[in-house]
């Protein structure tokens, strides 16, 4: 199958040139290049896909983003009709940037490739150059149309708002995944456009459609309102002060929508992820910023949810399921919250006497499938929960050496993925936290 690949990206590289002068592209070619695609998105292994896209044909991917930014030109500006095979087209493309953007969450975290100008180094700039180049240097006047799109959503068909779900996606994770200030104006475009669908009546209508669906029927504009706006508003990093206070207006209005709407996924458990992901990612972002007496039943609902097999054992190596957004967002919060606060865990670990071994399963799952973040924050959570206790001594020793393990690679390891969203000052006051339960009870004295 890889050779047949090889084969088919040389011949592709080969006419390129000429495919750039075309001012249309006919069904043939757009199913030729779709083909070519899928035949991309289904190599398994990243550091294959990347090879591809970075070093052996880049020209080639360079053309896959050119007619993808060609099509949306000429459905914007000659408000043309898109065909199924253009429809098609994008959907891929799409599906392809998401993936590559999330690449950039699996850097290495080997605590001996410190080297700033180690060849590691030198090829995850070059990964970042890369995804930049693809996303937005090379087709500029692309993120311009579809921010400005973007408020009006509701008035496109239901297949073009499907389709380009995956295009905002990729333009939420490559926030997220990589912090590169020279965006910023970009992202806070991004974010006022999300902003005015928040306050929109297309908006109102989706939450309290949901609140009044006993069946919880997910349609695609759910999908796009309550999954992709609300998620980009809660993973959005540079928020400036106006930004914030639309964002604390916003939460007062929805966040008992919010609960309801979690309560039911605790209940029924079929909720579409895309929703429940949305909706807690924006709460988690800013419910720090406002007072409510609704936010310690959202606490025990998360702990809930971080707790629920079939969300903690779907997590991978990066963002590409919404079970692994779930629980990265989540933790995060929870270790926030509950520091200090052994009233709010003593709440938290009555509601289920499992909890210790559905986080080691947890923590267990993070490490098989090599996500050192989840695997980090767990154990961090797990030792703020356990000394709280008296009953868990030496499980508590051994957390206390990985908070130790992780303060050593996360100061090594400045510019990694899985390692520079946490804090180590956090981390610092756990462990001294921790040091000090463990000297009280005489176990390291």
């Amino acid at each position: 199958m890889q050779a047949t690949l090889d084969q088919e990206l040389d011949t592709i590289e080969r006419n390129s040139e000429g495919w750039y002068s075309l001012t249309f592209y006919d069904r043939t070619l757009l199913q030729r290049l779709s083909t070519c695609l899928e035949s991309c998105l289904a190599v398994t292994s990243d550091n294959t896909f990347l090879n591809m896209i970075i070093n052996r044909q880049p020209q080639v991917f360079d053309m896959f983003e050119y007619v993808a930014a060609h099509l949306f030109k000429q459905w914007y500006h000659q408000q043309r009709t898109l065909i199924v095979e253009q429809l098609n087209y994008l959907t891929i493309v799409g599906k392809f940037n998401r993936r590559l953007t999330l690449t950039l969450q699996n850097d290495n975290d080997d605590i001996d490739s410190i080297d700033q100008n180690s060849e590691h180094t030198k090829n995850n700039l070059e990964h970042h150059k890369r995804v930049r180049e693809l996303l937005f240097d090379n087709n500029k006047e692309l993120f311009d149309i579809l921010m400005k799109i973007l408020p009006n959503m509701n008035k496109n068909e239901l297949d073009f708002i499907e389709m380009i779900i995956s295009w905002y996606e990729s333009y939420m994770f490559f926030e997220h995944s990589y912090i590169d200030s020279t965006l910023d104006e970009k992202f806070l475009y991004f974010n006022h456009q999300i902003i005015r669908c928040l306050n929109s009546n297309e908006y109102q209508q989706c939450i309290l459609s949901i609140e009044n669906n006993q069946t919880m029927i997910i349609t695609i504009h759910h999908r796009f309102f309550l999954g992709i706006c609300t998620m980009a508003m809660g993973i959005h990093v540079n928020c400036d002060e106006n930004e914030c206070d639309n964002a604390k207006i916003i939460l007062e209005l929805y966040l008992s929508n919010y609960i309801i709407f979690i309560n039911n996924f605790l209940i029924q458990n079929q909720i579409n992820l895309s929703c429940l992901t949305g909706i807690i990612t924006f709460l988690i972002n800013y419910t720090l910023i406002i007072d409510n007496d609704n936010n310690r039943q959202l606490l025990i609902n998360l702990f809930s949810l971080i707790l629920n097999k079939n969300i903690y054992m779907n997590i991978c190596i990066n963002w590409s399921t919404y079970e692994t957004i779930l629980i990265d967002s989540i933790i995060c919060y929870l270790i926030i919250y509950c520091f200090d606060n052994h009233l709010l865990i003593q709440y938290l670990i009555q509601t289920d006497e499992n909890y210790i071994k559905k986080l080691e399963n947890l923590i267990e799952k993070a490490q098989t499938c090599g996500n050192r973040r989840i695997e980090i924050m767990s154990q961090l959570f797990l030792l703020i929960l356990i000394s709280s206790t008296i009953n868990h001594n030496d499980l508590s020793e051994k957390l206390f050496l990985t908070c130790l393990n992780y303060i050593q690679m996360s100061l090594q390891n400045i510019h990694s993925y899985h390692y520079n969203r946490i804090k180590e000052n956090d981390c610092f006051v756990v462990v001294k936290g921790d040091r000090g339960i463990i000297d009280k009870r005489g176990k390291h004295m």
